[in-house]
Order: structure tokens, then sequence, then C-alpha cells
């Protein structure tokens, strides 16, 4: 029982509890009664005015509801409607916050939109003051304890229709839904209103290619911005701020054919986000703004390589620095005196992969030609030796074999020469040569305490310590250290 445009009526399911369904759906097939709450549906029961049924039919209902003959009860029902229409009144605030509202930069919300969203914060606020209004009244009379929400939001979702016929709004009629829009619009305020559909992505799915390549082509570019730097430029050639081009054909892009409905489509950065996240993007963008080395080891899969079955089957060879630092000395180009410095010694290893033994060694003050010719020398005198073979495979760096006089002799001396990718340490065998020597065995220098930290590494046991004194303190300990250093045997390099 509800009412409805100022008539008491009863739903479907209160007639058929007293009138026969037979004879309930004989008067809506004669036209003595009738829906007048529009499409009945989930949450909006159909409404038959009392006043409408035939006089028997009506008598049987003022039997079963006692409500709908008493006057007083009649009044309040049709007073609790006046009092939501009454407390319905312009917000100005509410409509000033729906007209700066942008759906995405520079789209604000159409008239239509504004109009709705307006009304229904209006429909709220005034829900909140009757809402108010009740509770207070069972306050007053001590009986706060016995007010229920429920039975609130039921007797307001009564009222919806009577409120739809005057305003249009984005409010459901069920209480639930009411209630639970009443709760996020009191925590929200004009926000929660907004349809949640409004500024989400699936407009640009017709243009989505176009974007992309515009999207990529400026997270490309070489001063590597960052993705809101990317939402940033592109609005911006949307609305007309700037220009983007094709590099290659010198041409300029439309902004047109970016338009939605002849307005701007801008883009947010969730799109933007989405897009340069796919991993097929990721890979393009990476090797546009990153050097070979981050991409072979953020991209490409690890291999697993076996062992051959026959040592000098293949040997592998690579550079590396030692973590000792020798004492030389060297004369100053200014003052005309020797002063002894620190040098780092580099050494060039041939290491025979099946076993895993090195088979020639050269070490360096400088990083060269020579240092390699130096280890090729090393390592044939070995092999000489010890009546060894010529190896069958030689796997060597890039930066000091390739392009180089050394790539014609190797090509001639061995039967495969291999030159693998520069900065690639997953695919030379050296480099797991070189780690093992560091890292593993009793004669390690690790175990040996010649190696100590690594700067690039994340865990703990990695990293060296520092400690902070003052300059007394580490000058006095600087003198010590020279005293001792003049006294002992200095290694000659």
């Amino acid at each position: 029982m509800e009412v409805f445009n100022g008539q008491i009526c009863v739903t479907g399911a209160e007639v058929k509890r007293v009138i026969p369904e037979g004879s309930f759906w004989n008067l809506i097939n004669r036209g003595k009664i009738s829906n007048i709450a529009g499409k009945a549906c989930y949450g909006n029961p159909a409404l038959y005015p009392v006043d409408g049924f035939p006089h028997n039919y009506k008598t049987m209902l003022y039997e079963a509801y006692p409500e709908l003959s008493d006057q007083k009860t009649r009044e309040e029902m049709i007073s609790e409607q006046n009092a939501i229409l009454r407390n319905i009144l312009p917000d100005p605030k509410a409509r000033k916050f729906f007209a700066e509202y942008e759906k995405l930069p520079g789209i604000h919300l159409s008239a239509q939109e504004q109009e709705k969203y307006e009304n229904t914060a209006m429909i709220l606020n005034a829900l909140q003051r009757v809402h108010e209004l009740s509770y207070s009244r069972h306050a007053a009379a001590g009986k706060s304890s016995q007010f229920r929400e429920m039975d609130f939001w039921q007797r307001q979702s009564k009222i919806m229709p009577a409120v739809t016929d005057k305003y249009i709004h984005a409010l459901p009629w069920n209480y639930r839904g009411l209630q639970a829009a009443f709760k996020s619009y009191v925590g929200n305020n004009y926000a929660s209103l907004i349809s949640k559909k409004i500024g989400n992505q699936n407009r640009t799915k017709k243009q989505r290619s176009l974007i992309e390549k515009i999207v990529i082509s400026i997270y490309g570019s070489k001063e590597k911005p960052f993705k809101t730097d990317v939402t940033r430029i592109y609005n911006e050639f949307i609305l007309g701020v700037r220009e983007i081009y094709n590099e290659e054909t010198c041409e300029l892009f439309n902004r047109a054919d970016f338009y939605r409905n002849g307005e701007p489509d801008t883009i947010s950065d969730g799109l933007v986000w989405s897009i340069l996240e796919n991993p097929l993007n990721r890979k393009i963008v990476d090797r546009k703004r990153n050097d070979f080395h981050y991409n072979q080891n953020k991209h490409n899969a690890a291999v697993d390589r076996e062992v051959p079955y026959f040592s000098l089957s293949k040997i592998s060879m690579d550079d590396r620095d030692l973590v000792r630092k020798c004492v030389i000395t060297k004369k100053n180009k200014h003052t005309g005196k020797e002063e002894k410095i620190y040098a780092s010694v580099h050494a060039y290893y041939a290491y025979d992969v099946a076993s895993g033994c090195i088979i020639g060694s050269a070490y360096s003050l400088k990083k060269d030609t020579n240092l390699v010719y130096e280890c090729f020398r090393n390592m044939w005198n070995n092999l000489r030796t010890w009546g060894l073979h010529t190896p069958a495979e030689c796997e060597v760096e890039n930066h000091l074999m390739k392009g180089t006089e050394i790539e014609g002799k190797l090509e001639r001396t061995f039967m495969y020469t291999t030159f693998c990718a520069p900065m690639n340490s997953r695919e030379k065998r050296a480099e797991h040569g070189i780690k093992a020597k560091k890292y593993y065995g009793e004669y390690s220098e690790v175990k040996r305490e010649m190696a100590k930290g690594r700067h690039y590494a994340k865990h703990e046991a990695y990293l060296s310590t520092q400690e902070k004194v003052f300059d007394e303190i580490q000058a006095s300990i600087r003198a010590i250290s020279t005293k001792v250093s003049t006294t002992s045997d200095l290694p000659k390099i």
C-alpha cells in the first residue's frame, strides 16, 4: 500500500492475497482496473488505485487492509509524499559542480546530464532533510531506539514514482538501492552521483590502433617522457595546442581523425598505461628508449646451454678487472715528482668449456688488442706444451674482436668462430668461469677474502660497509698506513 499521484494504491501481490487471481486478471482485461505506475519490474511493482475497484472487491480490500479506509493513515501517507516534494529545492552548488565537471580533459557534461544529476542531488537533499526530521521526532518523543532505517527507506521507495513524474533523476526505486545511493552521497557528495560509465575508454576502441601509434611514438622519443607526460602531450595535440608529425614523411597528423562525434577525444593516464604495458608494445618502446643491454636482460629469454662432451671442442674467452689493485709509480706531469697511485689490473682468460679449465691468461694495465694477442700466445704455448690440438670453436666478445684484424685470423684458425652480443653475460660461457673463479670453491677469491662487495648487487651480503670518521682520525690512519707500506716489499708489475 502506497500513495501515487495522490491516490491510495495497492500492489498486485497485495490484491492477489484477497481477490482470486482469475478475477484479478478479468478486471485487468476488461479495463476495470489498470496499473498507473508505468511498466512493472523488479523494484517497481504495479500499482492499482483502490478507488478504481468495483464495490464488492473494494469492500474485500478494506476488510483485509483496514488502513486503506483509515482517513488518518491516508492523510499521513499523502503528507509524507508531499514532505519529500516540498523539500526538493534548487541547489546552486550542485549546478555549479556539474557545470564545471569534466568527463575527460576539455569535455564537459551535456545539458541533459547536468539536469539529471542536479535533480538527483536535489532529491537526495530532500531525503536527507526528511530523514533528519523523522529521527529527531523519534528522539524528542524518547523513541529513538524504535527508529528503523529499513522501514524508513521502504516508505521513501514507494514515493519515488511520484517524484519520477516531476523530475528526471538517476535514483533507483527499490529501497536498498535508494539507501545505498543516499549513503554514498552523504559520504562523497556530488562526485558519487556521476555514473562510472562516464570517462571510460570504450569510446576509443575505433581509433585504438591510431592512438597506440601516437602514444608509442611519444613515449619512445629521446626525451624519455613519463606516462603522465605522454597523456598531456597527446591531449595537447587533440586540443590543438601542439602538432605531431610523421618523422619519415614529415606529414602532420590530422587531429580530426581522432575526434568522436565531432568533438576532441582526449585520453586518460589509464589508457596510456594499458597501451604501454602491453607486452608487445613494451618491447617496442624499450628498444626505442633504452640500450641493447637493458633489452637483452629485460625481454630476451635466458638460454640453458649444455656442456660439450669433448674438451677443446669449444673455448670461450673474456676479459675482467681484478678486484685487487696494484700500486704503481707514476711521474706527475705538473710537479715532476714520482707518485704512487692505485691502478686496476685487466685480465684476459681463455676457458675450455667442457672441463672449465683456464688454458690461457694474460694481464695488463691497458685493455687493448695487445692483451688479446698475449692471451692467445699463452694459450698456444700451453696447448703445445700439453700436446693438445687446436680447439674446434672459439667464442669471443664483440667489442675487442669484431671489425679488427683479429677477426680474420680467428676465422682462418678455428673451424667455428662465435662473436657474442655485447654486454650479454648469459651467452658467453667465459662469464660463468669468471663467476666460479670469484665465488665457488675453497680457493675462490671470496673465500680468500680478496673480493669484497658488489656495488650493483641488491643482497646485503654483497655490500661493503661504510663508516664516517673525523678528519683528524682519517689523517692519522692514512699516515700509519703510509708508514707501514714503505717498510714492506711491494709487488712489482
